[in-house]
């Protein structure tokens, strides 16, 4: 993939390799020790998402996104695969940029990125559950014209979004 622009920063983000793959899960987790509360044990499913990245996130009908602010280390990560229930969306999980790269349009560039990618993929909508202690990030899908859906997210303090692709 090209360098995104941003007002910021040059954003570099590519499609995760075999050999980023320790990278990934390392992100990963970061996502979810960043956003969980201190001292909650990791569950069956955070394990078991980690370990099959590779599988749900792979060709042909996903991808995992990695990013670097010019040319540094990888410091953000998104995951893409089928909604599991809705036909024709692509399902975008765990948008995460570490804590010190944040505000320099990492999380911008990988949002291009995956849009880009969704439609490259043939998928006619994105789809994501929000945190809602993820203000910043609630408010950049909102920007990039996500609509909250009616109903709730998978969990109670979640909510659901949603964009149509061109």
């Amino acid at each position: 993939m090209s360098p995104t622009r941003t007002d910021e920063a040059a954003v570099n983000s590519w499609h995760a390799r075999p050999d980023d793959l320790p990278t990934l899960r390392r992100l990963v987790r970061s996502y979810i020790d960043t956003w969980f509360p201190p001292g909650v044990a990791w569950s069956a499913a955070d394990q078991q998402l980690v370990a099959a990245l590779p599988v749900e996130h792979g060709s042909p009908s996903g991808t995992a996104l990695l990013a670097s602010a010019g040319s540094g280390a990888p410091v953000g990560c998104v995951l893409l695969r089928p909604h599991p229930t809705q036909d024709g969306a692509a399902e975008l999980r765990k948008l995460h940029v570490t804590p010190a790269a944040r505000h320099i349009g990492v999380g911008a560039g990988l949002l291009d990125a995956a849009e880009r990618t969704a439609e490259e993929l043939g998928y006619r909508q994105l789809v994501l559950d929000a945190a809602a202690n993820r203000t910043a990030a609630v408010a950049l899908h909102l920007q990039r014209g996500f609509h909250r859906s009616a109903g709730t997210g998978t969990h109670h303090d979640m909510t659901t979004m949603h964009r149509a692709l061109p």
